[in-house]
């Protein structure tokens, strides 16, 4: 082994410095974009409720703190999966849920593939108003049935899955708007 001279050991030592300095640097880098990527992540969830001029409704909220890229919602039910992004597949989910029911005041809110839901804000899906011939008893064991699906993504382009069924029921001895 040759001699090493001071100069010899001081370059050694600043080329280990500054490997290190990189190594740091690279790994700062990435906790500093996975913490971006934790602090801009939506967290999507479904609120099935009731209002006091409503029967029910389905809203989809952003908690989160980035904005969601709303991907796809799709409803499961009498084992088929259909898409709720236009309104023939609306009507094919009404009329599943209020089948033999007249007179079905309701709106509806779409929204195309890629839509943005902002943080803090709401979409709603569904508001059902008045129904005539209308069962809570048959609406409610329906309405449990169906899995609602969502996919989102975030800025960063990492996708997420949402499924949620109703919790919320309709008391059966109750008059409803």
């Amino acid at each position: 082994m040759p001699n090493l001279t001071a100069t010899d050991y001081i370059a050694l030592a600043s080329a280990v410095i500054a490997l290190s300095a990189f190594g740091t640097s690279v790994w700062q880098g990435y906790l500093t974009r996975k913490h971006n990527q934790l602090s801009v992540r939506p967290f999507v969830g479904f609120a099935f409720h009731r209002t006091e001029d409503t029967i029910f409704r389905i809203v989809i909220h952003n908690f989160g703190l980035g904005p969601a890229n709303l991907n796809k919602l799709s409803a499961k039910f009498n084992d088929e999966t259909i898409d709720l992004h236009s309104i023939p597949s609306l009507h094919k989910l009404y009329n599943y849920l209020f089948e033999g029911s007249t007179k079905i005041d309701h709106a509806y809110g779409l929204f195309d593939t890629d839509s943005i839901l902002a943080p803090g804000k709401e979409n709603q899906l569904l508001d059902i108003r008045s129904v005539e011939n209308f069962d809570t008893i048959v609406f409610n064991t329906k309405l449990k049935s169906i899995e609602f699906i969502l996919n989102y993504s975030c800025i960063y382009g990492n996708s997420f899955t949402l499924s949620g069924r109703p919790s919320a029921h309709l008391q059966p001895d109750k008059q409803y708007p």
